[in-house]
């Protein structure tokens, strides 16, 4: 797929500037015809080929490079249009020469494209059939056998150079995907590499409608294990790890961006959907465990179950999130081998007893992350709860005491103000008394 949407893009590519050079080249001959009454007989073919040509770019720069379906029509329609105005310009408007313009277009028009060899070659041997039929039709007798060899030459030469170097280009192809995609996981997980991770966080917001869940996950005891057990037994903790992680929110979406450092990004996966495939798989795994219960004896069912092979460890933590200590759980298994769940042989139990235990496996990741959010939104409902009280308090108790007490101070600092003027006029009043008495004293004597 991989390589048919790589191929699909250099095609689109292609048609793109093979539609507009053969426009070009149409134009400057229809320039050059009043020079030459062969161009000029030529030029109705010449006209109605760039009409041809302007609608076929016009359609692909409306066609995703990603739609091989609509592209691989349109490059077949490309070449047709390539070999039908050679096959024309050589019979109908050349009747008395050997046609040059066939062999060449039939030799370059299948190297612009990429496809099956089988698909292209087809497409040159009926438009090989086509010119022998169109120069029967109107070539001079004495051509006809001369265009006729030499279409069939050619197409057979074109044949062969275009299902070489097709060849070529696919191994190319197919080189290029390889070292991309060593470049885009990781080798020891299977999951995607940090390069990913950075491309990624460009399109997440442009995939995501209605939210974004991004998940980390730091591996606790890494290091003290390949130091106590050796690198190869942490490196199966890395792996059992990326597997956990790759089942509950697939392959696309988890990336290793350190050595014991994980990152999940989901998009649109809510606390209601995330309930939803839990009970979902809840339910299916009890309706697998009733149909075993009626197709075995309690005993063996008991006995198949009493010694479980496989163990999971479970690792809680917190994280800080507007200073609430949110739980963070992580899980680790024994063992990396996925049919460790079953803990019996499959002899003398039934295939149900299987698809129930599988279907318990497989929602035990969900059921953890389930149990981290919810707890996560109980511990932050509570934390809005406290703040909401305490913005209570604030609104209804606290500020309007505090209004109250500015109110009273004010008052009496207005008093205060009051008194001390009425103080201050009385002395002046008393010192302007004082004033007079002496000036009269001292007018009297």
């Amino acid at each position: 797929d991989e390589i048919q949407q790589s191929v699909s893009e250099e095609n689109h590519r292609n048609l793109l500037a093979a539609s507009l050079a053969f426009v070009a080249m149409l134009l400057a001959l229809i320039l050059l015809s009043p020079l030459s009454l062969k161009l000029t007989l030529s030029r109705p073919l010449y006209e109605i080929m760039i009409v041809s040509s302007l609608v076929v770019y016009a359609v692909t720069r409306h066609v995703r490079a990603d739609d091989w379906k609509a592209v691989r029509f349109l490059t077949y329609l490309m070449i047709s249009m390539f070999l039908a105005y050679a096959t024309v310009l050589g019979t109908v408007f050349s009747t008395g020469q050997i046609a040059t313009a066939f062999p060449a277009f039939v030799l370059a028009s299948p190297l612009l494209f990429t496809d099956r060899r089988r698909h292209i070659n087809v497409c040159i041997v009926i438009h090989t059939a086509f010119f022998v039929c169109m120069a029967l039709a109107f070539d001079s007798p004495n051509l006809i056998a001369d265009d006729i060899i030499n279409s069939c030459l050619f197409a057979i030469v074109s044949m062969a150079i275009n299902s070489y170097l097709i060849g070529i280009k696919l191994r190319n192809e197919y080189a290029q995907l390889q070292l991309a995609e060593l470049g885009r996981k990781d080798l020891l997980t299977g999951v995607k590499s940090r390069n990913s991770y950075e491309r990624a966080l460009l399109e997440y917001p442009t995939r995501c409608k209605l939210s974004l869940s991004c998940i980390f996950a730091d591996l606790n005891g890494l290091h003290e294990l390949n130091e106590k057990a050796g690198h190869a037994n942490g490196d199966e903790m890395l792996k059992c790890v990326s597997a956990a992680l790759k089942t509950a929110f697939g392959a696309d979406d988890v990336y290793r961006i350190g050595g014991d450092e994980f990152v999940v990004l989901a998009c649109d996966i809510g606390e209601k959907e995330l309930r939803l495939k839990v009970e979902s798989g809840i339910k299916d795994a009890n309706r697998r465990l009733v149909l075993a219960r009626a197709g075995m004896s309690e005993e063996t069912l008991q006995g198949a179950l009493m010694a479980p092979k496989q163990e999971v460890y479970l690792t809680s933590s917190t994280k800080n999130v507007m200073s609430v200590d949110v739980p963070v759980f992580s899980t680790k298994t024994r063992t990396s081998d996925p049919n460790d769940i079953y803990s019996y042989g499959f002899a003398f139990t039934s295939g149900d007893l299987d698809a129930s235990v599988k279907s318990l496996a497989d929602i035990l990741p969900d059921m953890l992350r389930l149990a981290e959010v919810e707890k996560s939104c109980q511990l932050m409902a509570a934390e809005i709860e406290k703040t909401r009280r305490r913005v209570n308090a604030l609104e209804h108790v606290i500020i309007p005491e505090a209004q109250e007490n500015i109110r009273m101070i004010t008052m009496k600092l207005d008093e205060n103000e009051r008194s001390t003027q009425v103080r201050l006029m009385k002395v002046k009043e008393m010192v302007l008394q004082d004033a007079r008495r002496e000036e009269e004293a001292t007018k009297a004597s």
